[in-house]
């Protein structure tokens, strides 16, 4: 699937150019003027790149900062958080301080860099791709990028070998679910770094493809990425495929078959993808309470107390997450009562920023609970199994 980038260009004859030179990688949205521009990018905040010409309204007048105004402002509001090129033939780089900034020690997210217009087409491509793939890799909270919300599906078909891929992506695209075939680990490597979220469809009948999955594992470039892996499997499993972290299989069955599933295995992610972004909202929430309980001597929790509450009643929890929320949960109920001392305060707000990396789902919350126990009654759990503190059980949902 294209990533879909932004041409903001009031030159027609340079729009034309510019993109013949970018339409055989990226969807393009073009905008010919400052409103369209801004319209464009309120419209479609799920773009992955803006190519922003420096003057939007008057070329011959120097005094024209129309581009460079618009890319400040939407650095500031971060309405798509996409990284931000300027695609200029009167500006320098040396000569702008946003751009200068953007190369600086205290870089801003999403980037403002500059790139002449006398730049070849291919390397004009590489540099956009450059852009999207820093940008991924540099962004905090992912879930919070609009693209976060619309994965694409990414079919790894080693070498272009008769996998069955390409006429599955055929029928995904009968659906309306454009899918984008990957032919090498190469071209794996790159794709996945692209995307804040995604879907992949893997072949693991054959080792390249437990490969492909150890990749994805292994080498994607911000731990925060949200991948979904979709296993095509024979009748048979092998235990080496079950131990790979897969998180759906799918039995090779008619394109039309395995489309449909794929299809339903994506829907599936999505929710996920709100889940997890509620769930973290709130915790990073629940810090943010707790940091002020610290701070005050007034010691108020029921606001604390009424985010627990709230994230208790999820039905989708994992293990972890139930784990941290009740030991909070009691602790905080003490508290209204008779107060928290530093001590476990901090181990309260320690609790609640695990919660905040990723709903605790690598934290070691046994050791968090141990100490937490030594330091308070009200924080123990005596009808939680060691199995449940181990940070290994996931549960499913009720």
């Amino acid at each position: 699937m294209p990533l879909q980038i932004l041409v903001a260009e009031n030159d027609p004859d340079t729009m034309q150019t510019t993109v013949e030179a970018l339409e055989s990688e990226f969807e393009i949205i073009r905008a010919t003027d400052l409103d369209e521009a801004r319209e464009a990018v309120n419209s479609h905040p799920e773009i992955a790149a803006i190519l922003m010409d420096g003057r939007l309204e008057r070329d011959p007048d120097q005094k024209d900062r129309s581009g460079w105004e618009l890319a400040a402002e939407l650095q500031a509001t971060g309405i798509c958080r996409a990284p931000i090129i300027m695609f200029s033939q009167y500006e320098q780089t040396r000569d702008n301080d946003a751009a200068r900034a953007a190369y600086g020690p205290a870089q801003h997210v999403p980037r403002i860099t500059y790139l002449g217009k006398d730049v070849e087409d291919l390397e004009l491509i590489r540099r956009i791709l450059e852009e999207i793939h820093l940008n991924v890799r540099l962004l905090t909270n992912l879930e919070e990028v609009p693209r976060y919300h619309q994965p694409p599906i990414l079919a790894f078909a080693h070498n272009g070998s008769n996998n069955g891929f390409r006429v599955i992506a055929d029928e995904l695209k009968k659906k309306g679910e454009p899918t984008h075939v990957l032919d090498n680990l190469e071209e794996l490597k790159t794709s996945m770094n692209l995307h804040p979220s995604a879907m992949f469809a893997v072949d693991v009948t054959n080792q390249i493809g437990l490969e492909a999955i150890t990749v994805l594992h292994t080498q994607r470039s911000n731990l925060d990425q949200n991948f979904y892996i979709a296993a095509l499997t024979g009748d048979e499993i092998r235990p080496d495929v079950l131990r790979a972290g897969i998180d759906a299989f799918v039995t090779k069955d008619s394109p039309q078959t395995v489309a449909s599933e794929i299809m339903v295995r994506k829907s599936e992610f999505k929710i996920e993808i709100e889940r997890k972004q509620l769930a973290l909202r709130q915790y990073r929430k629940l810090v943010t309470q707790l940091d002020k309980i610290k701070g005050s001597r007034s010691q108020e929790v029921s606001a604390a107390l009424h985010t627990v509450e709230r994230a208790l009643d999820w039905p989708f929890l994992l293990s972890n997450e139930k784990v941290i929320l009740t030991s909070l949960y009691l602790q905080l109920l003490h508290a209204k009562k008779s107060g928290m001392d530093a001590k476990i305060e901090d181990l309260s707000i320690e609790g609640a920023t695990m919660l905040a990396q990723d709903r605790a789902a690598a934290a070691s919350v046994k050791d968090w609970i141990e100490r937490a126990r030594c330091s308070s009654a009200e924080f123990a759990l005596t009808w939680l199994e060691d199995d449940a503190l181990s940070g290994d059980v996931e549960d499913k949902d009720e």
